[in-house]
């Protein structure tokens, strides 16, 4: 292997990371009406017509047993509903309710404030140096089989 191209991997997970870290800290501000966890959650099953308990917990990465508790909370709560597959009594199919649906809305659309703050720091020549390289992550993401599902680190 490249030493070149192995420092860039290595500089690349090193940077998301960093952005982890970021939206973690940087994006929690107590107004916030979702955790981070429910809220990617709630993002997925707003994206799909509906999911299964496993198809959801590879996708978010957590165990079942943590996700079952969390959907039952997101239930209780009205923000999805849950239903027995009437081919298969023991697979439980998720959906987000339309009260689910309006919170991510609201929650994205809060992030998004709060990030273009950040953002309206940076010079034009900066914000537009940024929206390529953004673009060209996504990209580098396409590449990689990662839209949503997959990618090289998949197991």
């Amino acid at each position: 292997m490249d030493e070149k191209v192995l420092r860039l991997a290595q500089e690349v997970i090193a940077l998301f990371v960093e952005f982890k870290k970021f939206f973690r800290e940087c994006m929690t501000t107590g107004e916030e009406l979702l955790s981070p966890e429910r809220f990617q959650c709630l993002l997925h099953l707003s994206r799909l017509d509906e999911a299964g308990l496993t198809a959801l917990s590879e996708m978010l990465h957590v165990s079942s047993s943590a996700l079952c508790i969390m959907l039952g909370g997101l239930e209780k709560e009205g923000l999805v509903e849950r239903e027995r597959s009437p081919n298969d009594r023991r697979e439980v199919r998720y959906r987000i309710t339309p009260r689910g649906r309006a919170m991510v809305e609201t929650e994205k659309e809060r992030r998004s404030l709060l990030l273009a703050r950040y953002l309206s720091s940076f010079s034009e020549a900066e914000q537009e140096q940024l929206k390529k390289l953004v673009e060209g992550l996504s990209l580098f993401l396409k590449k990689m089989g990662r839209e949503g599902k997959g990618g090289p680190f998949s197991s």
